[in-house]
C-alpha cells in the first residue's frame, strides 16, 4: 500500500547522492588542490596556472560541499583543462623528456612525467564521479519510487568502481620519488577518508538490495508537540525495501504497535506524569537522536504487529512536520474532497491536526485515516515533478537535513558514523579534549508535558552572554524565554499552557552558580512498578541523578554533558523566563589560544539563538577585532560552531 511513507525513503534516496557528493567529491577536490600545488612549486611553468586552478578548485568544493553537483561541472572541466595546458608546457620545453631520459641525473624533474599523469587521472576520475552524482540526481528518485532498483545499483557501482580507480591514483602517487614522507603521510590520511567512503556506499549498495527485504521506519514527528528528539511521534510509516527500490509502504498510527506491546518498562521519571508504560510513542525521550531511533526500533521489534511475522527494522528517518509542508508548498495545493479540505503550505499542520483530534474518523478510532488519503496523492505528484521543481526539492531538502528537520538512524556502524561525519544522524555533538582550545557546548531540549500542541505557537529564544572573571574561568549567563501566542487560536490544543520539561546540556562538570524559573520539581508519580523492566540507558543516566532544590533542578550525566532540568510553565498569550548562570569547567591561562563553542539545537524547535562571549582582560578576537564575539540567528542550524582566536593587545 502506498503512503506518505515514499517521503522518508525519497529522502534518504536523496541523502544517498548526497553523502556521496558531500564526502567524495570534497576529498578528490581536496587531492587535486594538493597535488597540483606540488607540482607547481617543482616547475616554474606552472607558477602562472596555479591560481587559476586553485580558484577553479575552490568554486568546485563550494558548488559540491552545497551539494549541487552540476554547478561544480564547469569548474571542475576548467581543472581538467589547465592541467592539460600544463602538460603542454612541459612538453614543449622538453620537460617530460628530459624527466624521463636522465631521472639519475635530475633529482628536481625525476619521475615527473607519472605524477602530471596521475595528477590528470585523478582530474577525470573527478569529473566522471560528478556526471555520476548528476545522474543520481536526475534520475534516482524516480528509480526508487517505480523502478528499475537496478539501474539504481548500477550508479552505486560505478561509483565504487571510480573511487577505486581513485585510490589507485593515490597509491601510485604515494609511491613515486617525488613523494616525501611527510606528503605520504598526507596522502596516506586522504586514503583512508576515501576507503572509508567506499566502504559506506559499499554497505549502503547491500542495504538497498539485500538477500530479502528489509524494513526502514520513517517517523512522522509533530513539533507542536515537542519531545527531546523532536515532535511527538503521532504516525510512521514501515517502508519495504528491496533491489533498489520500495517494494510497499504502509503508514499507521503509533498506537497500533503500542496496543500489541507485551513487554512492561518503566519510562524516564519526567514521563512519568504523563504514562505509566513506556511504549514507542514516547521513545523518542533521548536528545541523542541515534538513541531515542534505537528505542523506538526496540519497542516496535517487539510489537506482535512485527514479532510474529519475524520483522525487524533496521534503520529510522525522522521526518518533522516542517518537511511535509515545504515538499506541499513545492507541488502546490492538494485537494481531498472527502474531508471537504484543500491542503496548502500554510494550512497543511492546522487541518491535519483538526482532523486527527476532531474529525469524523476519530468517532470509529482511524483518526489518522486522512495520511493514508494524502499519501499516493503526494506520490504521483513526486512522480511527476519537472527538472526546475526536482532542483527545489533538493535545495529544500538540504535546508531540512542542515536544520534536523531530517535524521537519519541505520542499524549499520560503517553507514551511521558517516552519517554522523555529515551532522545528518541528530547525535549529541561530542567536546574533543584540547591543550590550546578552551571549548564549550550549549543545547537547551524541551518536551511537552500535557500542554497540547501549544509548541506551534511558542516562540523561544536563547541568548547566552558570557565572560572571564579575574582567575580566568569563564561565566555564562543562560536566559531562555518562551512566548505563547496562541491567545486568539480557536483550537482547544493551541490553548494549553505550554508545560515544559527542560534539559540544559553543558560541558562536563559546569558549576551551576544561580538558577531561577524553573517550577518546583513534582513529586514521584507513585506508579507501582513491581514486574516492570528496566531500561540500562535510562537507569545510567538516573543514577547520576543529584537534586537542587533551592533552583528547582536536578542534574544527571548524559551523553558526556552535564545537564541540568527543571519544569517551566508557560501561560497562554504570557512570556516566561528561566535564567542560569554557570561556570565552564576549564579556566583560561596564557596556553590557550582559541575559543570554540557548540550550540546544537533541538529538532523541530521554534527557537532563535544568540550568543555573545567577551574576551579574556587584556585580548581581542582576531576574527573581529574586538573583545566580543558575536552570534545571532532567527533560525539557527542544527548545529552551530562559534569559534574565535585569541590576541594579546
Amino acid at each position: 500500500m502506498l503512503s506518505l511513507s515514499n517521503l522518508p525513503l525519497i529522502i534518504l534516496s536523496m541523502k544517498t547522492s548526497k553523502i556521496i557528493t558531500a564526502t567524495v567529491s570534497v576529498f578528490i577536490l581536496i587531492l587535486v588542490a594538493f597535488y597540483s600545488a606540488r607540482i607547481f612549486a617543482l616547475n616554474d611553468f606552472a607558477s602562472q596556472s596555479k591560481p587559476q586552478i586553485i580558484a577553479q578548485l575552490q568554486e568546485a568544493k563550494v558548488a559540491l560541499s552545497s551539494l549541487n553537483p552540476s554547478e561544480a561541472q564547469q569548474p571542475l572541466r576548467e581543472i581538467q583543462s589547465n592541467i592539460s595546458d600544463l602538460k603542454f608546457e612541459l612538453e614543449k620545453y622538453g620537460v617530460l623528456d628530459a624527466a624521463g631520459l636522465f631521472d639519475n641525473l635530475t633529482n628536481g624533474l625525476k619521475g615527473l612525467p607519472k605524477i602530471v599523469q596521475e595528477i590528470s587521472g585523478i582530474s577525470g576520475t573527478a569529473i566522471h564521479i560528478n556526471e555520476d552524482l548528476l545522474a543520481l540526481r536526475n534520475e534516482g528518485l524516480q528509480l526508487l519510487l517505480d523502478g528499475p532498483g537496478e539501474k539504481l545499483l548500477a550508479m552505486l557501482d560505478s561509483l565504487i568502481k571510480k573511487l577505486n580507480t581513485l585510490n589507485s591514483y593515490l597509491d601510485r602517487i604515494s609511491q613515486g620519488q617525488l613523494t616525501d614522507a611527510e606528503t605520504k603521510g598526507e596522502i596516506n590520511l586522504l586514503k583512508q577518508d576515501v576507503v572509508s567512503t567506499k566502504s559506506s556506499l559499499v554497505e549502503l549498495r547491500k542495504m538497498l538490495d539485500p538477500k530479502k527485504p528489509i524494513h526502514l521506519l520513517a517517523l512522522f514527528q509533530n513539533e507542536s508537540e515537542l519531545r527531546p528528539a523532536g515532535g511527538f511521534i503521532g504516525s510512521y510509516a514501515d517502508l519495504t525495501v528491496a533491489s533498489g527500490t520500495i517494494k510497499n509502504i504502509e503508514v499507521r498510527d503509533i498506537y497500533d504497535p503500542d496496543g500489541q506491546l507485551d513487554i512492561k518498562v518503566i519510562p524516564p521519571k519526567p514521563l512519568q506524569r504523563l504514562t505509566r508504560d513506556w511504549e514507542a510513542r514516547d521513545a523518542n525521550w533521548f536528545f541523542d537522536y541515534p538513541t531515542s531511533a534505537k528505542q523506538v526500533i526496540s519497542f516496535l521489534n517487539q510489537s506482535k504487529i512485527y514479532s510474529e511475522k519475524e520483522i525487524t527494522f533496521s534503520g529510522v528517518i525522522a521526518i518533522n512536520t516542517k518537511v511535509l509542508s515545504s515538499i506541499i508548498s513545492l507541488i502546490g495545493p492538494i485537494h481531498l474532497p472527502e474531508y471537504k479540505s484543500t491542503l496548502t503550505a500554510e494550512t497543511f499542520l492546522i487541518e491535519l491536526q483538526r482532523e486527527v483530534e476532531s474529525g469524523e474518523n476519530k468517532k470509529i478510532n482511524q483518526p489518522k485515516k486522512i495520511l493514508q488519503t494524502l499519501a499516493p496523492i503526494l506520490i504521483e505528484k513526486f512522480k511527476n515533478l519537472d527538472e526546475s521543481k526536482k532542483k527545489e526539492l533538493l535545495t529544500g531538502l538540504r535546508y531540512h537535513f542542515a536544520h534536523k528537520n531530517i535524521m537519519i538512524y541505520v542499524d549499520n556502524q560503517t553507514l551511521q558514523k558517516k552519517l554522523d561525519s555529515l551532522s545528518i544522524a541528530g547525535s549529541v555533538t561530542p567536546i574533543s579534549a584540547s591543550t590550546s582550545t578552551l571549548r564549550d557546548y550549549l543545547a537547551v531540549v524541551s518536551a511537552n508535558m500535557a500542554g497540547g500542541k501549544s509548541d506551534y505557537v511558542t516562540r523561544q529564544v536563547i541568548e547566552l552572554d558570557s565572560s572571564f572573571n579575574a582567575s580566568g574561568t569563564l561565566v555564562h549567563s543562560l536566559s531562555v524565554r518562551r512566548k505563547h501566542t496562541g491567545e486568539n487560536e480557536l483550537d482547544w490544543w493551541y490553548l494549553a499552557n505550554n508545560k515544559t520539561y527542560t534539559q540544559i546540556y553543558l560541558p562536563l562538570g559546569s558549576k551551576l552558580e544561580y538558577a531561577a524559573g524553573a517550577l518546583p520539581l513534582p513529586k514521584n508519580a507513585g506508579w507501582d512498578y513491581r514486574g516492570y523492566k528496566t531500561d540500562p540507558t535510562v537507569l545510567a543516566i538516573e543514577q547520576t541523578e543529584r537534586i537542587f532544590p533551592d533552583q528547582n533542578l536536578e542534574r544527571f550525566i548524559a551523553f558526556g554533558k552535564s545537564v541540568f532540568a527543571g519544569w517551566i510553565n508557560t501561560p497562554v498569550g504570557k512570556t516566561s523566563e528561566f535564567k542560569m548562570i554557570y561556570k565552564n569547567p576549564k579556566r583560561f591561562d596564557a596556553s590557550i589560544k582559541k575559543y570554540e563553542i557548540i550550540f546544537d539545537k533541538q529538532s523541530g524547535a521554534n527557537t532563535a539563538f544568540l550568543a555573545k562571549i567577551k574576551a579574556p582582560d587584556g585580548y581581542i578576537w582576531q576574527e573581529t577585532k574586538t573583545d566580543l564575539l558575536i552570534y545571532e540567528n532567527e533560525d539557527p542550524e542544527g548545529k552551530v560552531v562559534l569559534f574565535g582566536t585569541l590576541q594579546k593587545i
